[in-house]
């Protein structure tokens, strides 16, 4: 295997921190993935698996939210089920979750760049097979 050039090494690295960007992130790793396709499998393989980490962060970023504002405003109660007062706890619950979610995103994109600025491969668990297998 063909060792990845400095260059290649940060920008692989640098895609994983455009998670920091949120949108702006998303089309910045967009646009290397598209440059990069032609003469770099090191610099895609680690744009498509920040493009995964990125999309999930932003649909799960947004859904959460608005899922447990909804049911925090009544029309339908995540925290029934459980014997929760549904308003305020689930709130909180919701709070705690996407803090959470964050919190592991952020690691597994610091992962993802210092295995990247070191030059070596990286797959997100959960989807990163996945996201290997796409655009081959």
């Amino acid at each position: 295997m063909v060792q990845p050039t400095s260059e290649e090494k940060v920008v692989a690295g640098l895609v994983h921190l455009a998670l920091l960007l949120n949108l702006a992130g998303l089309v910045a790793t967009l646009v290397v993935y598209t440059l990069y396709r032609p003469k770099s499998a090191f610099v895609t393989r680690h744009a498509k698996q920040s493009l995964g980490l990125q999309v999930i962060s932003l649909v799960l970023g947004w859904a959460l939210p608005i899922a447990f504002g909804i049911s925090a405003i009544g029309l339908f109660s995540l925290g029934a089920p459980f014997g929760f007062a549904p308003r305020a706890t689930v709130g909180l619950l919701g709070v705690l979750l996407l803090g959470s979610l964050e919190i592991a995103v952020l690691v597994l994109a610091v992962i993802a760049a210092v295995r990247a600025f070191q030059g070596e491969e990286y797959r997100h668990p959960v989807f990163g097979q996945w996201m290997d297998s796409l655009g081959k």
